[in-house]
């Protein structure tokens, strides 16, 4: 056996290791060894899925799916080096840390989804949230960054005193754990920190939920003034019953800023010796 990179436990307790002459292998509780599976490429890590019946490999060619025995290959997702593989929570999707990037997978069809501002940064690891809304990465520019899992938007950049080497969160996702170093001269330092995120999270929420009402809201302001006038328009938002009533207060504050509009539009329409005429 080789340098062994990746080693994790299955919910039954069997371990599956990777090791750097392109062997992987899985284990029973007791070490001993039940399969050795032999990829051409040098292997840098293998995780198992939250239920354990499939097994993923992050080898220098590409990133491969296989059943809990390591028998059978059911997907492999080829690209960029992952150094670094984990599941979400509920087993639909994979993230991996690259040489320049880190992605998100989906562990069905393969389809992936770029984080793109780590810049060509060296990743070191990355792991979902519990609740999967969420992902953080460790990498080597003294930064970890916390990204939107569904979109990839970068949300949260935590600088390090060195190298980052590590980042998870917390059983609950309220928490981060990071740990850095770095070596100056003869001195290395390494440190690890707790960063509470639920302040952070807890705006970012607030802001989506805003923005989610405003866009129901505008939906709904547009179905209503559709063949009517805007006092028409303003009774059926009185009885729509999909309003709640944050929702129907911003869709009300909308409507009467678009009538505003309009009004202003109409006069600004109409010639001159009208509006003179008006005004006698």
């Amino acid at each position: 056996v080789d340098e062994v990179w990746g080693a994790a436990f299955s919910p039954v307790g069997r371990i599956v290791t990777a090791s750097w002459d392109g062997t992987a292998r899985l284990w029973d509780q007791a070490g001993r060894p039940l399969k050795v599976l032999r990829d051409p490429a040098r292997l840098w890590d293998a995780a198992f899925s939250p239920d354990g019946a499939r097994i993923v490999t992050a080898s220098t060619a590409a990133t491969r799916l296989w059943n809990g025995e390591l028998d059978k290959e059911l997907l492999a997702v080829w690209g960029e080096v992952a150094l670094h593989v984990a599941f979400s929570s509920d087993g639909s999707r994979l993230v991996r840390a690259h040489l320049q990037s880190a992605s998100i997978c989906n562990a069905a069809n393969g389809q992936a989804l770029v984080m793109t501002g780590h810049y060509g940064d060296e990743v070191r690891q990355a792991e979902f949230s519990p609740d999967g809304r969420r992902l953080v990465t460790a990498s080597r520019s003294w930064k970890s960054r916390v990204w939107d899992a569904a979109t990839g938007v970068e949300l949260l950049v935590l600088r390090q005193d060195g190298e980052a080497t590590s980042a998870a969160f917390s059983s609950d996702g309220s928490r981060l754990v990071t740990a850095a170093g770095t070596t100056i001269g003869n001195a290395v330092p390494f440190t690890a920190r707790v960063w509470d995120s639920r302040p952070f999270f807890a705006r970012f929420d607030a802001l989506i939920a805003r923005q989610a009402v405003r866009a129901h809201a505008e939906r709904r302001v547009t179905e209503v003034l559709r063949g009517r006038t805007f006092v028409a328009a303003a009774a059926e938002l009185r009885v729509a019953n999909d309003l709640d009533s944050m929702t129907f207060k911003v869709a009300s504050a909308l409507l009467l800023e678009r009538s505003s509009q309009a009004r202003v539009a109409l006069l600004d329409a109409l010639p001159a010796f009208v509006l003179g005429s008006a005004n006698i």
